[in-house]
């Protein structure tokens, strides 16, 4: 069988297309899904992309239990510089932050 991968979808798309390879059990796309977001994690530079993957991230871990999503988007942002997004965020959520949001996004600045 020929390797299937995701290619190239909008930011809009991605929540919709996840949930679609979670709900339909669809292995190859789970990961394609999942390795397209990391690649986002890694080129993430600016406080709107980060706050993109940051969110999609704590969205795929308590919609679907995938902690290792979250893990690795604090993996690739500890190596970051991280102050402006972590206080532009913490300023534009105003306390509504949801039980463990607030430790992971501290995570991304680094242990």
């Amino acid at each position: 069988l020929e390797q299937r991968q995701l290619g190239e979808i909008e930011d809009a798309m991605f929540r919709e297309q996840h949930k679609l390879a979670v709900v339909f059990e669809v292995d190859w796309l789970i990961e394609s899904c999942r390795d397209w977001l990391k690649g986002k994690m890694d080129t993430a530079a600016g406080g709107q992309d980060k706050r993109f993957v940051f969110e999609e991230s704590w969205y795929i871990f308590e919609k679907w239990g995938a902690k290792c999503v979250v893990d690795g988007l604090v993996s690739i942002f500890a190596s970051k510089n991280n102050s402006t997004f972590i206080t532009e965020y913490m300023l534009d959520v105003d306390g509504h932050l949801k039980t463990g949001q607030n430790r992971h996004i501290a995570q991304t600045g680094g242990q």
